[in-house]
């Protein structure tokens, strides 16, 4: 019975052991999926790394693109306000440029007429000042006058006051 104990052994352990075997196919066979889905999963990372990469290339390059299209925009702006400033100024220029040639013009005529007119005025300045040499000589009398009017005002007065006195005297004699 022991050998039957041992052969029943021996059975349980080739069949543990073929178990075992068919375990260790299958677990390897699970390994070699897991490693190919392992290196397909990595595949497909690296993939997808660069795809990622890519993007990020192409949108830098798309937003440098934008930086670019837009500085571009800006310095196009800009040119265009400096050219209309230079038409600005150029028909500034032009209208300044006019009106000094009309000014000029206007200023020499008015510059002429003033000369004319310093002309036509050097005998009124003449008269001017022999009448205000008059007018002065005229208030110097007029002031000697009035002088002359006060003391023959006095002399009057008192002549008159005299009279009085003298015809009150001749009164007074007379009547007494």
């Amino acid at each position: 019975m022991e050998l039957f104990f041992f052969l029943l052994f021996l059975e349980t352990q080739r069949l543990l052991i073929q178990h075992l075997r068919k375990d260790k196919n299958v677990v390897e066979a699970q390994l070699e999926l897991k490693k190919s889905s392992c290196f397909r999963l990595e595949h497909d990372v690296t993939q997808l790394r660069k795809k990622l990469d890519e993007q990020k290339r192409e949108e830098e390059e798309t937003e440098e693109d934008k930086n670019i299209a837009l500085k571009e925009r800006e310095e196009h702006a800009k040119l265009l306000e400096g050219v209309r400033m230079m038409n600005t100024y150029r028909e500034s220029n032009e209208f300044l440029q006019t009106d000094n040639k009309s000014l000029t013009m206007k200023n020499k005529g008015l510059s002429q007429e003033l000369e004319n007119f310093k002309e036509a005025a050097k005998p009124l300045e003449v008269e001017r000042r022999r009448l205000l040499s008059d007018v002065e000589s005229g208030r110097a009398q007029a002031e000697g006058l009035r002088e002359e009017n006060k003391m023959w005002q006095v002399r009057v007065f008192m002549f008159v006051c005299l009279c009085v006195c003298v015809f009150v005297c001749l009164c007074v004699c007379y009547f007494f």
